[in-house]
């Protein structure tokens, strides 16, 4: 006596199933839109100084030399940090380094605080074991990049000094000085040369929209340092027109 029964399996088409017995289909998801925000996180807006850049790389590589871990070493170097900012950056790398990533994997995440120069050459070091010596290397390359910029800027300063001077020095007088003595001008009933010409109408110009041109003026350098700050290409440019100004053209050269 059999145990068990055979019993046939009677296959049938979706078709012949009654009305309420119908096969619903589930409903396939799509895939997820990437929303315009994201990525972003709280670290977006932390910046890091190219000084604070230079410490953390050449005290990172003093650590790892002397044999400290890394995780270790970041520790010590987030006990040493005192803004909030970079105190929570240093904190979610050291979780990352916890989980078992690798530092550069960590750093990629905040490629505006760190750039992707100082991310990429801790990337190769990782990856061919010459961490420290890439570590030092980015740390004198920051130190370069420093001077360079503190010279651009001191060849900058005489000529903003006197940029600043010299139309505040012109604002002053075709505001308050030209306009007691342009009645003089007018009573002379003669042909005025072209620069008193100009002068006057720059008098007048200032008196009507001086407040429209000092804000026009205004929106254009927010304008501009916005679209350094926020574009590759505009601060590419931007940079190389000042390295091929008369006063700054030396400054480069006297570094590299």
């Amino acid at each position: 006596m059999a145990l068990f029964k055979k019993k046939k399996i009677k296959i049938i088409a979706q078709d012949e199933l009654p009305a309420n017995e119908k096969v619903v289909k589930a409903p396939v998801a799509k895939p997820a839109k990437k929303r315009p925000f994201e990525g972003m996180t709280l670290f977006s807006s932390t910046k890091f100084s190219i000084k604070k850049q230079t410490f953390f790389a050449k005290r990172l590589s003093f650590l790892i030399k002397a044999g400290v871990p890394m995780l270790e070493s970041v520790i010590v170097i987030r006990k040493q940090t005192k803004s909030r900012g970079e105190i929570r950056v240093f904190e979610r790398v050291i979780g990352d380094i916890s989980n078992g990533q690798t530092l550069a994997t960590s750093l990629g995440k905040f490629r505006g605080v760190f750039g992707n120069f100082a991310i990429n050459l801790i990337k190769a070091g990782e990856s061919s074991g010459t961490l420290t010596q890439n570590l030092a290397y980015l740390a004198d390359e920051l130190r370069k990049k420093e001077m360079l910029k503190k010279k651009i800027m001191g060849a900058l300063l005489y000529p903003i000094i006197v940029t600043v001077a010299t139309f505040g020095i012109t604002g002053f007088l075709a505001v308050y000085i030209f306009p007691k003595i342009l009645p003089i001008f007018q009573s002379l009933n003669a042909k005025l040369p072209a620069s008193t010409r100009a002068i006057i109408w720059l008098t007048e110009t200032l008196k009507k929209d001086g407040l429209w041109i000092f804000l026009g003026l205004a929106a254009v350098i927010t304008t501009i340092v916005l679209l350094v700050k926020k574009s590759k290409k505009v601060a590419f440019f931007w940079d190389g027109l000042i390295l091929h100004l008369p006063f700054s053209a030396r400054s480069p050269r006297a570094t590299t």
